[in-house]
């Protein structure tokens, strides 16, 4: 199955907003991310979904080293995805 960004190339397809710097966990302020970013959707199920689990995987592989609470974290969310009926 395909949509209609398929056959195109990268494109802006989202509005990233990110936690300001000086925010707290209670008091949230979020700004516009203005820098270039690439959004994954590990829950899809198709093509672009196994692609997306894959680069998580390679992601937590590569933080290992310097976040291993993140790297865990990503890879139990990609198990989780997997295991899904």
């Amino acid at each position: 199955m395909t949509g209609p960004h398929d056959t195109v190339g990268l494109i802006s397809k989202y509005k990233v907003l990110k936690q300001a710097a000086g925010s707290s966990f209670g008091n949230v302020t979020w700004v516009e991310k203005t820098t270039p970013c690439f959004v994954l959707s590990p829950e899809k199920d198709d093509a672009y979904g196994v692609a997306s689990c894959e680069a998580l995987l390679a992601y937590a592989a590569a933080i290992r080293g310097v976040n291993r609470q993140l790297s865990d974290d990503l890879r139990a969310w990609v198990k989780r995805i997997e295991a899904k009926p």
